[in-house]
């Protein structure tokens, strides 16, 4: 640090929004050296778009990058195997004639910038050191001068989610989706409700889940992805618990997987039915508890004692009547 202490900054920031939507979560090829794999991004605000590749236990390999519609290859990568598109704000890259060796992660990245400005009270010229964004303020402003501002642009990369590319025989497969719910017996006992959403027999293994209601995220949990050893399919189980004062409403559990017919399917669970048993118990709970319960206790009571003993007095007054009649005027 060179006299840090010395010197007091202050910064104002300005940051660029920066979107990189990836539009397939994975790809299944056949590796017989025929097909060709074409994953596409969306990105927004940035001229600059470069795409990467990550093999498996390997590290990340820039490939090429595209300064408005030219790709500019990387030592190693030719345009006879990767070529690259625009349209508008999608991006594409194409692999041609894929083999088991392009089996990876693709991934599509953009510069963000962040404009800096930069207030000096000191006298003599220092080198900017151990600020927020430190290291990008040096690169582009080494200096600071005596009073004056000077408003310098960070830049940063943003990568996408990344495309995930199987070489295999096998075909994609959307998973079969139910969700169970807690029953109606817990969900009284302890005043919520878990929502299990079972996603079954889906391949390949990549595969997003979120829990929505009305349109708003959720936050959820999931369990590790569990392999079928025999049928080479993948399940995962991902669950929400839902307290009392939102029992009732409806929960969708929406999934992401190359198998869909649209990038995003769902299933809806409806908690009314829930929130009825719950509502009802209440209900009884209340009566039996609510204020003047005692007296009307005791007048049901008395009540109950007066009309047994009426019946019982009806009997006494009838039987020896009935005994009179029987042995008094034979048959």
């Amino acid at each position: 640090m060179l006299y840090l202490s010395a010197l007091i900054f202050f910064l104002v920031t300005y940051a660029e929004a920066q979107s990189i939507v990836h539009d397939q979560i994975s790809k299944v090829k056949r590796g017989d050296g025929q097909a060709t794999a074409r994953i596409t991004c969306r990105v927004t605000n940035s001229q600059y778009v470069h795409w990467y590749m990550q093999k498996p236990n390997k590290g990340l390999k820039r490939i090429l990058y595209m300064r408005g519609d030219k790709d500019i290859h990387e030592d190693g990568f030719t345009k006879a195997k990767y070529e690259a598109s625009k349209t508008s704000n999608k991006y594409a890259l194409n692999i041609y004639k894929v083999t088991n060796e392009d089996e990876g992660t693709y991934y599509c990245a953009a510069w963000y910038y962040r404009s800096t400005l930069i207030q000096s009270h000191r006298k003599s010229k220092q080198i900017v050191k151990e600020l927020t964004y430190e290291k990008q303020v040096n690169r582009c402003c080494s200096y600071v001068k005596d009073f004056v501002k000077e408003n310098c642009t960070v830049f940063g990369k943003v990568f996408g989610r990344g495309t995930q590319l199987f070489i295999t025989d096998q075909t994609a497969r959307k998973p079969d989706v139910t969700i169970l719910a807690t029953s109606k017996e817990v969900a009284k006992d302890i005043g919520s409700v878990t929502l299990l959403c079972s996603l079954q027999n889906f391949f390949p293994n990549a595969i997003s889940v979120k829990w929505t209601e009305k349109n708003t995220e959720l936050g959820s949990e999931k369990g590790e992805i569990i392999k079928n050893a025999s049928t080479n399919m993948y399940s995962l189980y991902s669950w929400i618990t839902i307290k009392n004062p939102d029992i009732g409403k409806i929960y969708k559990c929406s999934y992401k997987h190359e198998g869909n017919v649209k990038p995003w399917e769902e299933i809806e669970y409806d908690t009314k039915i829930l929130k009825d048993t719950i509502q009802v118990e209440t209900k009884i709970e209340n009566c039996t508890n609510s204020p003047g319960d005692d007296d009307a206790r005791h007048m049901i009571i008395r009540a109950a004692q007066l009309t047994y003993s009426l019946l019982l007095l009806k009997c006494l007054l009838y039987c020896p009547l009935l005994l009179v009649f029987k042995y008094k005027f034979p048959k």
